[in-house]
């Protein structure tokens, strides 16, 4: 009896195991490849551990009607409160499933936990707005590829803090520096950065960042993309003929077929196109709107899948770009780039992606072919990349992110950041060498593209002999 009184009483004292062990979230796009591995991270995690539930959200599908789930804040209030521990992770993350599983058991869901792969700014940097420079301790952000958790206990309290807020920012630019900076702030709570959170795969990593190898993937990935198929409208103006096409024409324009360049008034040397469109100091809105509906209009581009929009001091790798495009679904509604927000609420009913221009927007035809039918700039000098991505939300076109796409300059972004995956673009040419970051970074030989180019080449030359023989025998 004695014994049974001394088990009761320990009963009153000792905390219950909680069956509700780990809330998994998959930052997901409704894209093949991305599906495709969310779901086999879900097969992989989704199931019990001694008792205790693994429940995963897949953001494509579970959260398919929120808007900024992306940004993580507005997917909060979705998810089920009772969970030790929620992780949120990338389709190309990579989980040793076991190990994760033993470092969360070690780890109290009563205190405000935060783990992950933490990234920092080297330098002041305009993405973050310059944040934390007047301050001594800088911002250590996540690495969303490498994962990063939660305990119950810090997103309890995130919940509360958030309870009677309606939206957090106007701008959605850089989620993973957004969230550390904004969950210190409600709950000075830091980032810990925890090495076995990992980038690259080596011993004893809980997770990891894998790069998606498109070429390798054939399941979705294919050749079909070549200079036929892809468009690209540079926007410029008179002032920068000198000054920035001499370096687009230089790098990335010769690795394409159909370039034109649009300014403020026909320069044959270039050449340039003139659409009739006053040039504009910020927006170009009517300039946008312009290239889209004269590439629609023009025959010779009746075999193009793919129209870019590039400012004239955006860098591009075409080889790179085309990798992605050959494994995305040409003849979908959708928009590549880089993806930011603006307006999202917590309710997830608010606000809509947009395409930063800079780092160049790329259209699939059907998604062309509708923007320029239903919508309009409200004005010639309206931002062009936010309009759109208004029409995009009202017309239900996707915009998808690449991690590629950089609406800045290399020095903007962390080095870990940069080094997971091959660029596809940057943007800016002040303080650099345009042609250092292009051979350095984007430069890169494809035995695809260099066998077209040759195949044109010898067409042009074959013509011109034949046309010398002509004109020799008259």
């Amino acid at each position: 009896m004695k014994q049974l009184i001394n088990f009761l009483v320990l009963l009153l004292f000792v905390k219950p195991i909680s069956t509700e062990f780990l809330n998994v979230v998959v930052l997901s796009q409704s894209i093949p490849f991305e599906e495709h591995l969310s779901k086999e991270l879900e097969a992989q995690l989704k199931s019990s551990e001694e008792g205790r539930e693994v429940k995963v959200y897949l953001s494509h599908r579970d959260f398919e009607s929120i808007y900024g789930s992306w940004t993580v804040f507005p997917i909060l209030r979705k998810l089920p409160v009772g969970f030790d521990f929620y992780l949120f992770l990338q389709p190309y993350t990579k989980v040793e499933k076991d190990l994760l599983f033993e470092f969360l058991k070690s780890q109290n869901p009563e205190e405000l936990l935060f783990f992950g792969y933490g990234l920092v700014d080297k330098e002041p940097t305009i993405i973050h707005h310059f944040y934390g420079y007047d301050k001594d301790d800088q911002i250590v952000y996540p690495e969303f590829g490498a994962g990063f958790v939660f305990s119950r206990k810090l997103l309890l309290k995130i919940l509360e803090k958030l309870e009677n807020e309606v939206t957090l920012h106007n701008f959605a630019i850089d989620p993973k520096f957004e969230l550390a900076k904004t969950v210190y702030e409600l709950t000075s709570t830091k980032l810990n950065n925890n090495s076995n959170f990992c980038l690259k795969k080596r011993e004893n990593c809980l997770t990891w960042f894998e790069k998606y190898e498109f070429e390798q993937n054939t399941s979705f990935c294919g050749k079909g993309i070549t200079n036929e198929n892809v468009f690209f409208g540079v926007k410029t103006f008179s002032g920068y003929h000198k000054s920035r096409i001499i370096y687009i024409k230089r790098t990335w324009a010769k690795d394409t077929k159909y370039i034109e360049y649009f300014s403020d008034f026909q320069d044959f040397y270039i050449p340039t196109v003139d659409l009739g469109i006053k040039n504009t100091e910020k927006g170009h809105c009517g300039k946008t709107f312009g290239i889209l509906k004269h590439a629609m209009e023009h025959e010779e581009f009746n075999d193009v899948s793919w129209f870019v929009i590039a400012d004239d001091d955006t860098l591009l790798s075409i080889p790179r770009l085309y990798r992605i495009l050959n494994c995305l679904p040409r003849m979908k509604k959708l928009i590549l780039g880089e993806r930011y927000g603006y307006g999202f609420t917590l309710d997830g009913l608010g606000g809509y992606d947009y395409p930063t221009g800079g780092a160049g927007m790329v259209f699939s035809r059907p998604a062309v072919r509708q923007i320029v039918a239903m919508c309009s700039c409200p004005s010639i000098d309206s931002p062009d990349d936010m309009i759109i991505g208004m029409c995009a939300r009202r017309l239900s076109i996707p915009v998808i992110h690449s991690s590629a796409f950089h609406q800045a300059k290399p020095n903007e972004y962390s080095i870990d950041y940069l080094n997971r995956e091959p660029p596809v673009s940057f943007h800016k040419f002040e303080g650099i060498d345009p042609y250092e970051v292009y051979s350095n970074l984007l430069h890169e030989v494809d035995p695809f593209l260099e066998s077209q180019k040759k195949e044109v080449w010898s067409a042009q030359h074959n013509i011109k002999k034949e046309n010398g023989q002509q004109h020799s025998e008259l």
